[in-house]
């Protein structure tokens, strides 16, 4: 039977130091990849690609709260910011994920998230474990409010992967200190054109004439301004 119950191993400690350093990343477009190892907890590939899509569209839906992020995905560690992996964590029973937070990072730097292949895992634990670490891969520090994601410890059931869900408010007050909606860049004014300097002693005035052409061979009329002394 797959575990129920999630417990993070990202030390308190370091979360609530990027908690008051806000951390975060540089850019707006954070790449996330896949590792294969991650087929040893027993849930197809195309499970963990619906996770990612589904975390890559919540942060989409954010753009009502005034939140500028993107996640995209990658398929190459060398070109990922983020690379989720299995790895033996204590097994059943114990912690069963853990990651990296973003602190000081470059936009090319690369930051793992670790899921416990020890343990039994259902696509439900998965969605909520992975939403959970990729918070933590975003800067984010745990939330104690009952139903958060962000809860140190999570239920199948008893929280919600659904920012828009009124328990997930602290994570999204979070999310909109550390990644605020860019201002478009300001625009440099359109310049006046200059008028056309009008020399003393004379005036403008307009002649018209025929320029050689047309279908019916009368020619075509042109209009051009002269100025006279």
């Amino acid at each position: 039977m797959a575990a129920t119950v999630f417990h993070c191993a990202t030390p308190q400690n370091l979360l609530a130091r990027a908690e008051q350093a806000r951390c975060g990343w540089p850019h707006r477009a954070v790449r996330f990849g896949l590792d294969p190892s991650l087929l040893s907890l027993g849930l197809p590939a195309e499970t963990w690609t619906r996770i990612l899509w589904e975390f890559s569209e919540a942060m989409k839906r954010l753009d009502s709260h005034a939140i500028e992020l993107r996640i995209a995905f990658e398929g190459l560690p060398s070109r990922a910011n983020v690379w989720a992996r299995s790895a033996f964590l204590g097994g059943s029973g114990g912690v069963l994920a853990e990651a990296q937070l973003p602190c000081g990072v470059a936009a090319s730097e690369l930051l793992w998230q670790r899921y416990d292949s020890g343990d039994q895992w259902s696509a439900e634990l998965a969605m909520l474990a992975f939403f959970h670490e990729s918070l933590h891969s975003l800067g984010l520090d745990h939330d104690p409010r009952p139903g958060s994601i962000l809860n140190p410890s999570l239920g199948v059931g008893h929280n919600h992967a659904d920012l828009d869900h009124p328990a997930n408010a602290g994570v999204v007050e979070a999310l909109r200190a550390r990644y605020p909606r860019l201002a478009p860049p300001d625009r440099p004014p359109t310049p006046t054109p200059s008028p056309t300097p009008t020399p003393p002693g004379g005036q403008w005035i307009t002649l018209t004439y025929l320029a050689p052409g047309g279908r019916d061979g009368k020619g075509i009329p042109r209009t051009v301004r002269v100025w006279t002394v």
